[in-house]
């Protein structure tokens, strides 16, 4: 008897979609996916060992008949059922402890356009909005908030920032007043880096007019000593930016305690940083190197980094 290869067990229906290019690519019939993907929530998987197609097929497919919204809901509903038939180790189908009634639930749905807003209403941790969401089988998407997602970690001051340069710059302006037109965000990015560009030419040519002035006094060189900078003065700690001996610069002296410190990045020196560490010990320095690595912190991280290493510094004295 001769083997024959498995073949699916059930055919499905194709249809061509022409693109603007001039070429075609298939997709699903829609009967076909209503029936299988939307009613009776089949998976990648399941079309796969059924109908032996591959994923590009099956995700063309689900983008081209549904919309976002619609896929959401459709995973939502499947989600809902295998928690129900206890049937899914990937979800969380018991009851939620914190179980909030599914009505109050959809009613502060409808109101909120982003997910924090969302579980400051609950008064909820995300874990209980997640596990509240699967349970009723109910889907969060915000609402077209573009500055709720995008920009909910800029705080007052930059906005303050923002105000006073919008006032000079109508760029920067339509910028600040539509958060979802791309193209007024481009437009208004650019802006604000040509300006932070023209602000350093500024300060170069003011320190050049009053070196008379300000003659001695140091300032700090790039962002990363800016942010250690701003933590020093946060603790109250008397610090000398950019602090000479013997033509050689240190990033930091704080002053009450003889530290000598050095932000280490990934271009530093190790010859130069010899010599560096031979001088602060013969002035009698402590030094402390704290290590910059090359890929790039957020903001928030590097300040955590640094108030963390200036607290163990604190408590050694």
């Amino acid at each position: 008897m001769k083997n024959r290869s498995k073949s699916p067990k059930r055919k499905l229906k194709f249809i061509s979609i022409p693109t603007d290019h001039g070429t075609e690519y298939r997709v699903i019939k829609k009967s076909y996916m209503d029936h299988y993907y939307k009613d009776r929530g089949l998976s990648l998987k399941d079309f796969r060992n059924i109908f032996g197609i591959g994923h590009r097929l099956y995700r063309q497919s689900v983008k081209h008949w549904y919309t976002d919204e619609e896929q959401l809901f459709i995973r939502g509903s499947k989600i809902s059922i295998a928690q129900k038939n206890k049937n899914s180790n990937r979800a969380n189908y018991f009851k939620p402890r914190n179980l909030i009634e599914i009505n109050k639930l959809k009613k502060i749905i409808s109101v909120c356009k982003s997910q924090s807003e969302l579980l400051d209403r609950l008064g909820i941790s995300k874990y209980v909005l997640t596990s509240n969401l699967q349970f009723h089988g109910l889907t969060f998407k915000s609402n077209g908030a573009y500055k709720a997602r995008k920009f909910e970690k800029i705080n007052d001051n930059d906005i303050k920032i923002l105000k006073s340069v919008a006032i000079i710059n109508p760029e920067v302006a339509k910028m600040v007043i539509s958060f979802n037109d791309p193209k007024l965000i481009t437009n208004g990015l650019e802006e604000l880096t040509n300006l932070s560009f023209e602000i350093r030419l500024l300060i170069r040519k003011l320190k050049n007019l009053s070196r008379s002035v300000v003659k001695g006094k140091k300032f700090v060189t790039n962002i990363t000593e800016y942010l250690f900078k701003k933590e020093l003065e946060k603790m109250g700690i008397n610090y000398i930016p950019q602090f000479k001996i013997d033509n050689r610069e240190f990033d930091f002296l704080l002053i009450d305690l003889g530290i000598l410190i050095e932000l280490d990045g990934p271009f530093h020196s190790v010859g130069v940083d010899k010599i560096k560490t031979a001088i602060a010990h013969r002035d009698g320095y402590r030094l402390i190197r704290i290590p910059i690595p090359k890929r790039k912190y957020k903001t928030k991280q590097m300040e955590q980094k640094f108030e963390r290493c200036l607290n163990q510094i604190i408590l050694k004295g």
